[in-house]
């Protein structure tokens, strides 16, 4: 979310990278899931992703996100609304249902 705090110019740094220890707070998190929904390449978001200790990450496929994401959705469309449902509709494939006892 461009508009938060990790995104403010005091938390990057000079070549446009969070700087880590200014993120420590959200990068230490260990959040289940952290779903990337930008649709194109954006350096501190990309490297946010990357220091995240997220469990799986699931991103819009792209080369630059490889590396850093679990899951990689290809979208014919930048419509992030789509790219949500696509994401969703994964997620809840690959998601363990409750067993009946």
């Amino acid at each position: 979310h461009i508009q938060s705090q990790y995104f403010w110019r005091e938390y990057l740094g000079l070549l446009n990278l969070p700087v880590k220890e200014k993120l420590a707070g959200f990068i230490k998190q260990p959040f289940d899931l952290l779903i990337n929904l930008c649709p194109e390449f954006n350096l501190p978001i990309l490297a946010l992703c990357a220091y995240s200790e997220a469990g799986l990450k699931i991103a819009p496929h792209s080369v630059e996100a490889e590396p850093f994401h679990q899951i990689l959705i290809d979208s014919n469309s930048n419509n992030l609304l789509e790219l949500g449902i696509q994401m969703e509709n994964y997620l809840l494939l690959i998601t363990p249902k409750p067993r009946k006892v």
